[in-house]
């Protein structure tokens, strides 16, 4: 199994890190930024805090310009690896999270949905939904049109 974690400043993702140690699960734990904030994934490939001079993305709940070296250091031991969606993905996995579950993900709850693989079906769909995740919280009608 693999569950996507949304990376703001590394807490969540550390938590289900430590979690998933603590329960002794074979679980990967793959982080998921976006490509306008993507210093975690940058830290990640260097192995080492990297910098941005921007984040520049829709999604603010994960809007990082400067990974807390603590949580690298956990992520770099613990995570299988990071990836990056733009924001047109996180506004189709938006629109796509509220028409498969009648909920409303906001930009850095929704961007674990294209984390992973291809969405090919349904079932993958509310599988990786029910192993992923998001936060629920504001949105406005015009972002998912």
């Amino acid at each position: 199994d693999t569950v996507y974690v949304p990376i703001g400043m590394g807490s969540g993702i550390c938590a289900m890190i430590a979690t998933r140690d603590a329960l002794n699960l074979k679980t990967k734990v793959v982080g998921v930024v976006s490509t306008g904030a993507p210093s975690y994934a940058l830290s990640f490939d260097m192995g080492e805090v990297v910098s941005t001079n921007a984040a520049l993305t829709m999604a603010d709940g994960i809007a990082c310009r400067v990974p807390a070296q603590a949580a690298l250091d956990i992520i770099l031991k613990g995570a299988e690896r990071v990836v990056q969606v733009t924001d047109d993905q996180i506004m189709a996995a938006m629109r796509h999270y509220y028409t498969d579950t009648h909920n409303i993900a906001e930009g850095a709850g929704a961007r674990w949905y294209f984390g992973g693989p291809s969405l090919a079906n349904a079932s993958a769909t509310v599988s990786r939904a029910m192993r992923s995740c998001r936060a629920i919280a504001r949105c406005d009608r015009p972002s998912l049109r």
